[in-house]
């Protein structure tokens, strides 16, 4: 599911940024299409409601695939949400199968043998490839593998909603996450790799940021 107004977000919003955020009932919609329906013409949260913070909670399945292209054009059209982006490197609620921000040589249900980049390409940096979007107002990649990422994380998607707030467009926060279950990991262990295999391939830092960009000028 892409979820939008996850409802135990909501009073953690309001005490990062201080503003007021939908009342509604959390909305959950279809994979692919959180993004589409918080920033199209049947769906204007943003354009109809400026004054209330739209976001959506994705997985790297749902944003990085199946809605990849709605993603790209939301962000090419500067639609004023924030998207938090959860990238743990598999499918994590289907079953464990290979993601499009697998790594490459991961073991996953479908891909038993590690992933060859030969067949299945390279990985999908995310923040990367949407920072190259002039729609794109902010864009960084955290990681909540321990309290000093967790305290950036904090930060950055204060920051996103910041930005989303003032109306300078679209917004992503990319977390690094783990998926124990998945991985066939324990909770430590997990971590462990995360930091080990993924942090190299998926830098943390910010890749885009309209607001700083202004302000040195």
């Amino acid at each position: 599911m892409g979820i939008t107004y996850p409802s135990k977000a909501i009073e953690y919003i309001k005490r990062l940024t201080d503003t007021k955020v939908p009342t509604e009932p959390m909305t959950k919609t279809p994979v692919r299409k959180a993004v589409p329906e918080n920033s199209s013409a049947e769906q204007p949260f943003p354009r109809a409601k400026p004054e209330d913070v739209v976001f959506t909670y994705q997985g790297d399945g749902d944003l990085a695939a199946i809605g990849t292209a709605e993603t790209v054009h939301s962000a090419t059209r500067g639609e004023n949400i924030t998207v938090i982006f959860v990238n743990n490197a598999i499918y994590g609620m289907t079953g464990g199968q290979m993601a499009p921000t697998s790594l490459p040589g991961q073991v996953t249900q479908t891909t038993p043998y590690g992933r060859d980049i030969k067949t299945a390409g390279y990985p999908v940096r995310v923040c990367e490839m949407l920072s190259t979007l002039d729609g794109t107002a902010y864009a960084e990649r955290v990681s909540v593998d321990c309290v000093k990422n967790i305290n950036r994380a904090k930060k950055a998607i204060k920051k996103a909603f910041e930005t989303q707030i003032a109306g300078k467009g679209f917004s992503i926060v990319e977390v690094i996450s783990a998926c124990p279950t998945n991985w066939g990991l324990s909770p430590v262990d997990a971590l462990g790799w995360l930091r080990e295999n993924m942090l190299p391939y998926y830098p943390l830092g910010v890749y885009k940021d309209k607001t700083a960009e202004e302000e040195a000028k």
